[in-house]
Formats: structure tokens, sequence, C-alpha cells
């Protein structure tokens, strides 16, 4: 069990969801966790969607996403800025996301 130091214990669960299949998944808690998941920009509607949906159904839930930033690759270094990050960020708005 986990405790959080104000005498409130949990035991930590977890579930699996598809993209665009959130009506089947329910978030284990009131946190949804992913990593790795941003540098496609194709991929960035489904889930936000996705997650928009988790959270919905626990409006105290948050949802903590992991992000290596990127810059376009060159000859000789990296491009300033992260096209991947930058995009997600304008999706998951207007999916009604608030990313900090």
């Amino acid at each position: 069990a986990a405790c959080d130091g104000l005498s409130v214990c949990s035991t930590p669960d977890s579930s699996h969801a598809a993209w665009n299949a959130a009506s089947e998944a329910e978030p284990a808690g009131g946190l949804v966790l992913g990593s790795d998941l941003t540098y496609f920009v194709d991929d960035h509607r489904p889930l936000c969607d996705t997650i928009a949906a988790l959270l919905a159904a626990r409006p105290l839930a948050r949802a903590v996403l992991a992000h290596q930033r990127r810059g376009l690759l060159f000859r000789g270094g990296r491009t300033p800025g992260d096209h991947h990050l930058d995009h997600f960020c304008a999706v998951a708005a207007a999916s009604g996301l608030r990313v900090t």
C-alpha cells in the first residue's frame, strides 16, 4: 500500500487503455501515466481523445506524460524548438486538455 503522509493509503492498481477505445477502459485510479507517446504527430489526436475520455470518467484524475524534447536533426546539430511537443500541446488544448 502507498501512503501519502496524510494517513490515506491505497493499493496501486493499473489498467491498459487502447487508444480510441477509452469507453472500454476506466482509469485504475486518479492518475493516467504515459511515456514515449508524443513523437508521432498522427497519433496526437487519438491519444488526446483517449486521455480526455479517461479523465472525464474521473473529474479529479490527472494525466502525466513524459516527453523527450526533440528538434529536427540536420548535419551538424539539431534545430531549436520541438515540433512534436508544439503540435501535441495544440491538439491537447483543442481536446479540452490543459498542458503545464
